[in-house]
């Protein structure tokens, strides 16, 4: 007996959450050292040609934090069975090495897929309206039509 697509979709969401958490915590603390030793380099006036390299690694910190914010959200909504597509999209970022939680996004990516690719799972979105960026009552499994 299979189960409903609500109960199917919960624990690779929750999943997809928990990574995207970590993903933000773990981006905020690096940003964070890396903040420091930009200060530190301020001060000292001899080791000032390093501080661009700063900036960059900042740049990649608000990268990282804005993927591990979308891999989140994208956990949120499918949670609740809304945005097959954004679903998809979190699931695919959270098994992207970008962030210091990669290594729990990968296996979860892969699950979120897995659950997100089943017809019923695709159906259950948006109450079966085509969320997922598919025509009005989603995607079209029964070709050719049966009489």
């Amino acid at each position: 007996m299979q189960q409903d697509p609500a109960t199917r979709v919960s624990a690779p969401a929750i999943g997809l959450l928990v990574a995207g958490g970590l993903g933000i915590a773990w981006t905020l603390l690096w940003m964070a050292t890396i903040g420091l030793f930009g200060v530190a380099i301020l001060a000292d006036p001899d080791a000032r040609e390093a501080l661009p390299g700063v900036a960059v690694w900042e740049g990649f910190g608000v990268i990282s934090l804005a993927l591990s914010a979308l891999v989140a959200y994208a956990g949120w909504q499918m949670r609740q069975l809304r945005g097959w597509g954004l679903g998809m999209a979190g699931a695919i970022v959270a098994m992207l090495p970008c962030s210091g939680c990669c290594l729990l996004g990968l296996p979860i990516g892969i699950w979120a897929i897995i659950v997100l690719i089943d017809s019923d799972v695709k159906r259950a979105f948006n109450g079966g309206a085509g969320g997922y960026g598919g025509p009005a009552g989603g995607y079209d499994t029964d070709y050719p039509p049966q009489a």
